[in-house]
């Protein structure tokens, strides 16, 4: 008998941030050994997005000026596609979130000049080549970066954990 109960586990050791440190120390690594994943780890625990969804996020879904940005697609391992939703919807990014963002941008505008690029990928979290970013690959780097926190005493929880996080921690502020 399949029980529902499982598939919304709430417990509070089934998320990053529930540990002392957890989100943080996250974080912390992945900007010290795996730059390029520092900014989508942010993304996904600072917004609740999944992990598609922020690999389908393009340039000009996102408005800095703004804070938001507008969630249009969805990447898989099959390409991409239309958010599970089915439909866009607007997100609100932190300051903090809009920096990062920010900086994410000047340095892909110099990536692009000096690896000949024609113009800044559309990508925000673009392959080293450019091209549509790759689930894979995320996981890869996902794998590395879970695999130093145990190291540091955070449970060893799947990616998605990121986003159960950002709900927690959503609805202990008081936000739906």
């Amino acid at each position: 008998v399949h029980d529902r109960r499982r598939c919304f586990d709430h417990r509070p050791d089934r998320h990053l941030g529930r540990r002392a440190g957890g989100v943080e120390t996250l974080l912390d690594l992945a900007r010290e050994h795996e730059e390029r994943f520092a900014p989508l780890l942010h993304l996904l625990v600072a917004t609740g997005m999944r992990r598609g969804e922020a690999l389908g996020l393009q340039w000009a879904d996102v408005d800095l000026e703004a804070g938001e940005l507008t969630v249009r697609r969805s990447v898989t391992a099959h390409g991409a596609g239309t958010p599970k939703s089915g439909r866009s919807r607007r997100v609100r990014l932190t300051p903090e979130l809009a920096e990062e963002l920010f900086d994410l941008r000047v340095k892909r505008h110099r990536e692009a000049l000096q690896k000949g690029w024609p113009e800044l990928p559309a990508w925000v979290f673009c392959s080293e080549t450019g091209t549509m970013p790759s689930p894979r690959n995320v996981e890869r780097v996902w794998y590395r970066v879970r695999r130093r926190a145990v190291r540091k005493g955070v449970r060893p929880l799947p990616l998605h954990a990121a986003r159960h996080s950002w709900a927690s921690l959503a609805l202990s502020a008081g936000r739906s």
